[in-house]
């Protein structure tokens, strides 16, 4: 461990009296302060390493917490004799990110972590990638049929859309309103399960993060959606484009334009057309599907990008040298000794010689 009793002291050094026992006390604190390096999973957005570091700093025993998000790491400083790093793990794990301990090593145990630390990150780019080709094939249907066809296409496409699958007389139900929620459904639920998950273990902890703002974006669309669908089931928006109560023609299966005005609104308007109060809406089953579609193609761009990064940064850090010639003056003679940079302290005077790379900031 690395002992940092030093620098505390010399800000004790104004209390002569009670400097012996707070060095004591320093170097007690110091033998059972440990630090753990932890890789995490899940996060998403910059609001999580506060929320990390608040979450893990009331644990008891904890000192400092550091967030690295790029490199998608935890380091926590903790009192050994009052928490472990299994129980750091399990905090991280109920917040929602999974954690593991990172052990230090060399040769083929460290070869072996960084291959796996590899396969996860590609694995997590191919899962993004999938699911998002998968939400565009399902949600792209939807924003087309609504968004070209039903304003811009055919009448006849229009009115093969619009057509009442329902074979009931009080009861409506469009093609294209059906497809869009059949299609809609999985994208919401199923592709966007993370998202529900993800909100409420934010939310349980008080806080709130970018699973919160799609989750409530795109059920208020979906369920609004469904609402309109259930309104409409009951009075029947005849009309639309290409059609009208007052052509007099069969429209799904209402040849009187009495009985028809009965079951909208129960009257005639004053008008001598014979046109009725028509009920309108509009569902927005694609702007749901179609959010989270860009939500998860987002998703994979940042995974794809933080792997880059990650590895770049990985790169950048094997650079450091493992060892440092530390030069000691001792009794009028002068040494020098090989020592690990991980034990190099304040004060050292460390020995470069042409060709070798600076082991340690000044």
């Amino acid at each position: 461990a690395v002992k940092r009793a030093g620098y505390e002291a010399s800000l004790q050094s104004a209390k002569a009296e009670v400097a012996p026992n707070a060095a004591a006390e320093r170097s007690e604190e110091s033998a059972h302060r440990a630090v753990a390096t932890f890789r995490t999973r899940g996060m998403i957005c910059p609001s999580c390493p506060p929320r990390i570091c608040r979450a893990l700093k009331r644990v008891p025993g904890v000192l400092a917490v550091s967030v690295r998000l790029v490199l998608d790491e935890v380091v926590a400083t903790y009192d050994a004799r009052l928490v472990g790093p299994r129980q750091l793990v399990h905090a991280l794990g109920s917040l929602g990110y999974d954690a593991s301990i990172e052990v230090d090593g060399e040769g083929e145990d460290m070869t072996t972590e960084e291959r796996a630390r590899k396969l996860r990150r590609v694995r997590e780019v191919r899962n993004y990638a999938t699911q998002s080709q998968i939400a565009f094939a399902l949600a792209l249907p939807i924003f087309v049929v609504m968004m070209l066809i039903l304003p811009y296409g055919h009448r006849d496409a229009v009115a093969l859309f619009q057509s009442n699958v329902l074979d009931l007389r009080q009861r409506y139900l469009s093609v294209e309103a059906l497809g869009a929620f059949l299609l809609a459904t999985p994208v919401q639920f199923v592709l966007g399960k993370r998202f529900y998950v993800g909100a409420f273990k934010s939310l349980r902890y008080g806080t709130a993060n970018m699973d919160v703002l799609v989750a409530l974006g795109t059920s208020a669309a979906y369920l609004y959606s469904l609402y309109v669908i259930y309104v409409l089931s009951w009075n029947r928006p005849c009309c639309r484009k290409f059609r009208s109560c007052a052509s007099g023609g069969d429209v799904g299966g209402y040849d009187e334009h009495e009985g028809h005005a009965r079951l909208l609104s129960g009257s005639h308007s004053s008008g001598g057309s014979g046109d009725v109060d028509c009920v309108s809406g509009h569902h927005y089953f694609e702007t749901s599907s179609v959010l989270i579609a860009f939500v998860l193609f987002g998703k994979y761009l940042e995974a794809r990008a933080k792997g880059r990064t990650s590895e770049a940064l990985q790169a950048l850090l094997s650079l450091q040298p493992k060892m440092a010639t530390v030069t000691h003056h001792s009794e009028g003679v002068d040494y020098e000794e090989v020592v690990d940079i991980a034990s190099l302290a304040r004060g050292d005077i460390v020995k470069i010689r042409p060709g070798e790379a600076v082991p340690a900031d000044a």
